[in-house]
């Protein structure tokens, strides 16, 4: 009586995990379909830019706000923002997640230039948000200023982001134009989600992960099972001759 039992057990583990499959693999096409690109983070308005010829004739301390490290899934775009300020914001960290962020002294001006880029080659897709946002933006003093971008991972593995942060100053005698002081770039670390790896290696190849369940896995469950019922009933006898009661 037991041995049909089990086998039946076994068999309906095994049509539970294909169930499974078949449900992964919609919602996996769901997924892929409906990704959304992140939502914005909300602005506090910012009046019009007054900044006087002095402020741009020499570097100040600033303060940098970003996150160090992201963790992204291939093919899937995240948002990646930074933001500075000329002195110090006490509201700089308002709406941010406690510890998960960097914050750190930099040499800015009344207007900086911020770009993203990639350390590997062609291993993101980065894209300003909003659409057509310049690089430079003005710093008023003691206000952060963001910037954001719309960041898509194109490879997969632990990848790594640039952060270049870049005071334009005036300098006199060389007419109105600005002139770059780059510093050295921050490194953001992006790290693949495994969890949605596992899941999407599932899916992509569950029909194949299913005949290994079903010709190797469940099998050798069900022989397991039978050698722990013969060492059951083979301890329950006891030394030859005698039987427990």
């Amino acid at each position: 009586m037991r041995k049909p039992l089990l086998l039946i057990s076994v068999l309906v583990i095994g049509l539970a995990i294909l169930i499974y499959g078949l449900m992964s693999v919609k919602d996996y096409s769901n997924d892929v379909q409906e990704a959304t690109v992140p939502a914005e983070r909300p602005k506090s308005p910012k009046p019009v830019p007054e900044v006087v010829k002095q402020d741009c004739e020499r570097l100040v301390q600033g303060q940098l706000v970003f996150e160090p490290s992201a963790t992204m899934q291939q093919g899937k775009p995240s948002l990646v923002f930074a933001r500075l300020s000329r002195g110090n914001d006490t509201n700089i960290l308002t709406g941010l997640p406690g510890g998960a962020v960097k914050i750190e002294n930099a040499q800015v001006s009344c207007l900086v230039q911020m770009k993203l880029d990639s350390q590997e080659d062609r291993a993101f897709q980065i894209d300003n948000v909003p659409a057509g946002r310049k690089d430079e933006q003005f710093l008023l003093a003691n206000q952060f200023t963001e910037w954001d971008w719309r960041v898509t991972p194109l490879k997969y593995g632990t990848l790594h982001l640039l952060l270049y942060v870049t005071p334009m100053l005036h300098i006199d005698g060389v007419g109105n134009e600005l002139k770059g002081y780059p510093q050295p770039p921050r490194v953001i670390t992006v790290s693949p989600d495994y969890i949605y790896a596992v899941r999407s290696s599932i899916v992509a190849n569950w029909a194949i992960y299913s005949g290994l369940l079903t010709a190797i896995i469940l099998p050798s469950l069900y022989w397991l099972a039978q050698r722990f019922k013969r060492w059951r009933e083979e301890r329950a006898k006891g030394p030859a001759g005698f039987v427990r009661n």
